[in-house]
């Protein structure tokens, strides 16, 4: 019986340790919460409004493929390959991708 005792009381002990770190912990979150609502809102300053530019310049370089250069090397495929392949499927898919680019 004696050794329940102790039991009980070692236990009793560590729960009020418990209980006073919770207190300790409840404290530090109200001091927290105490000096954010004390300290000032940050001001928030408009964003300048950008007005557009009235032109806009791009350079493109020399090698950059425009429609006319990939319509013409398709057409250059598909040539070449009529005369090698004329049935094969890869000719379709081919045909395909130059009837999308018209």
């Amino acid at each position: 019986m004696a050794d329940m005792y102790s039991i009980v009381k070692k236990q009793d002990e560590k729960i009020d340790d418990i209980l006073k770190i919770a207190q300790e912990n409840k404290d530090l979150l109200v001091g927290i919460d105490t000096r954010l609502v004390a300290a000032p809102a940050p001001v928030q300053t408009p964003t300048p409004v950008s007005t557009a530019p009235q032109t806009i310049q791009v350079e493109l370089p020399s090698n950059v493929a425009t429609n006319e250069s990939v319509k013409t090397t398709v057409e250059a495929a598909l040539k070449q390959q009529k005369r090698t392949s004329p049935k094969s499927s890869t000719s379709r898919i081919s045909r395909k991708i130059w009837l999308m680019l018209l």
